[in-house]
């Protein structure tokens, strides 16, 4: 009996020991502040999958001075700026899209098989990084600074006869390579910037491939002399053979069809160029779809909606233009 119960004794014993052991394997660490010019070995566990958002403290102020960032896997001082003994796990690759993931639209999001990312502006020089993963292991990650792209106009589009014209101005340009502009997510133009310069250009560029009645998705990218890229502006529209000047108010028209199975074209007016969003609710009131979010010329404009993925039943949809108009209209689908 005596030596059944030391035996059990010390099972116990090694059991205490093996276990804290087991479960000590992963140890996060996640900085809560990295400044420009600086790099940190990260090191993230799947048992944790969330951590709080690492802020990343830099020298330039404004929503429009992103980060530059450097990500690889592992942190193995011959490649990286980060020298810790670990299992070396892939980061998304960056520079990460800014809408990438519809929850955040305004957020730029990067996905890889471990992690999902998210990288926002908080106030003054400071932006935010927040960090989900599904796998434990370590990367580097170096703050090198800052796009330096300084517009002094906002992108904006005209709609024109089977035609749309993009203008924009910048009033400094700092290792600025080119631009890319963007039609519905596909490169339609390259253009040269100045690359350093304290002045800055107006430019414009013209889609003569448009055609009138469909609605087009604008970006504006600058890339840097180092392959960094950043959008600069994201505009929507819609060439027609009428002038825009026969808009005289803004509105949100009814969806046509309605009730719908499964697309359905929503039509708007916009009086003066602004930023337009256009969502969809359920009626819980939750987001299932972001139709528009972007600055947006004078004319009316119509966008599709897709129904296929929801189930049957009322809808509402709803549009704000800057802080001169907002209505809300229902739709109701049925499958």
């Amino acid at each position: 009996m005596k030596k059944t119960v030391l035996k059990t004794l010390a099972f116990l014993a090694l059991a205490a020991l093996l276990v804290p052991a087991a479960f000590a394997q992963c140890v996060s660490n996640v900085p809560s502040q990295i400044d420009v010019g600086h790099s940190y070995c990260i090191r993230v566990c799947e048992d944790a999958f969330a951590y709080p958002a690492i802020l990343l403290y830099g020298n330039r102020d404004g929503i429009g001075a992103v980060p530059v960032l450097t990500l690889h896997a592992g942190c193995n001082a011959a490649n990286t700026d980060c020298d810790v003994q670990c299992t070396a796990i892939t980061p998304p690759a960056y520079p990460f899209v800014l809408g990438g993931d519809h929850f955040y639209p305004e957020n730029y999001y990067g996905h890889s098989d471990c992690f999902d990312m998210y990288l926002y502006w908080v106030h003054d020089n400071v932006w935010a990084l927040e960090i989900y993963t599904l796998c434990s292991g370590c990367f580097c990650l170096s703050f090198d600074g800052q796009l330096a792209v300084n517009l002094s106009t906002d992108l904006t589009a005209t709609a024109g006869d089977n035609a749309v014209t993009l203008d924009w101005a910048t009033a400094s340009e700092t290792s600025n390579d080119h631009f890319d502009v963007m039609r519905d997510g596909q490169l339609s133009a390259r253009i040269e910037g100045l690359g350093n310069s304290t002045t800055g250009r107006e430019y414009t560029w013209t889609d003569n491939s448009a055609v009138n009645g469909v609605m087009y998705q604008y970006q504006l990218v600058s890339v840097d002399a180092n392959g960094n890229s950043r959008i600069e502006g994201r505009v929507a529209a819609t060439p027609t053979a009428s002038s825009p000047a026969q808009v005289t108010e803004y509105a949100l028209l009814q969806n046509y069809p309605n009730p719908f199975n499964p697309t359905t074209s929503i039509t708007f007016d916009v009086l003066e160029a602004n930023h337009v969003t256009l969502k969809v609710f359920n009626p819980m009131g939750q987001c299932v779809a972001t139709l528009v979010n972007a600055n947006t010329a004078a004319g009316r404009h119509s966008v599709s909606f897709n129904g296929q993925n929801l189930t049957s039943g009322l809808y509402f949809y709803s549009i704000t233009i800057g802080d001169r108009f907002s209505a809300t209209r229902k739709m109701l689908l049925v499958k």
